[in-house]
């Protein structure tokens, strides 16, 4: 799979349309449709984009196929936002026992 490829299977992945992902990426759909069909490389410009809307996409796997697709799985975000909500609740319920014991 090229870069391209991979690129092409991140828009399907997070249900972009070319047309929508352009205009993320300040690149138009014209563009961006040129380089698949061609399998060019993305542009560094591109790549840049690519991580600062997704700081978990890992960017060995973009550009040389190594690895995983994220750094952190989904799963394993929403496993911790889950644990983040669990502690934010016993914080609380700790918060109001020191303000009762006050």
């Amino acid at each position: 799979m090229t870069a391209s490829e991979r690129l092409k299977y991140l828009l399907d992945s997070k249900n972009l349309s070319v047309a929508q992902f352009g205009k993320k990426v300040g690149v138009s759909r014209d563009t961006l449709n040129k380089m698949f069909a061609k399998g060019s490389d993305p542009k560094l410009h591109l790549l840049q984009k690519c991580l600062e809307l997704y700081p978990n996409l890992n960017i060995d796997w973009l550009i040389l196929g190594k690895g995983d697709m994220w750094k952190i799985t989904e799963e394993k975000t929403s496993l911790l936002e889950q644990e983040m909500k669990a502690v934010k609740l016993e914080l609380k319920r700790i918060n109001e026992r020191l303000e009762k014991e006050l």
